[in-house]
């Protein structure tokens, strides 16, 4: 049984002075609240009230701990409220990690909208490349390109950042242009990597990817 539970329901009794009308209070059987009144009871190793036919009363143990019992309840009842006020109006640091790419994207516009709507957030905006360990340093969101392979991780889809392959027309001119990915492999590249990434660049062929090695610059 939850403690929290077993304490409410003896201050209850200890209020009305009785197992009837304090089972009444929280809408549970008489038996029940003997029952939480008495596992409490077993906890302590004390008796907590003199009982008798016609009503029931504290013992001294029983007045320790209602006077203790009080301001507990009080901070848990707080914190819970406030605890749903936030599940509902959030609020609070906010701490955000994303790639330099990503900043020339609309990415900037939609955090300024966010914070427009919840103004009780304050954001901490961290912009690197490095692969964050989320858990590690305390961050609470991570924004990335490509696949994600921490399956550990709940990712959901932001935007869509389409990628083209570009090329000067001298170097056309100079290497030729290749007709399929594969040929980029005998090209001279610049592909942006994470560090310990291996220079790649994936492609839809078909209807699936198509992984390519490159050769960087």
């Amino acid at each position: 049984m939850d403690s929290l539970d077993l304490l409410q329901t003896f201050r209850e009794v200890a209020r009305r002075g009785s197992f009837s009308a304090a089972a009444r209070a929280l809408d549970m059987s008489p038996a029940n609240a003997s029952k939480y009144v008495a596992a409490l009871e077993n906890r302590f190793g004390v008796r907590l009230f003199n009982r008798t036919t016609r009503k029931v009363s504290l013992t001294d143990a029983g007045q320790l701990l209602y006077q203790r019992s009080g301001p507990v309840l009080e901070l848990v009842q707080m914190t819970t409220g406030e605890l749903h006020d936030r599940a509902h109006k959030p609020s609070g640091r906010l701490t955000v990690t994303a790639p330099h790419s990503l900043m020339q994207t609309q990415l900037p516009v939609l955090l300024a909208r966010f914070l427009v709507l919840h103004p009780a957030v304050s954001l901490n905006l961290q912009v690197t490349n490095r692969v964050v360990d989320l858990a590690e340093e305390g961050v609470d969101l991570a924004l990335r390109v490509g696949p994600i392979p921490d399956a550990n991780l709940i990712v959901r889809r932001f935007i869509c950042v389409e990628r083209v392959l570009v090329a000067t027309p001298a170097y056309l001119a100079a290497h030729g242009e290749p007709k399929h990915p594969r040929e980029l492999a005998t090209h001279r590249t610049l592909v942006a990597l994470n560090s310990g990434d291996a220079p790649r660049w994936t492609f839809i062929e078909g209807g699936g990817a198509l992984s390519c090695r490159c050769s960087p610059t």
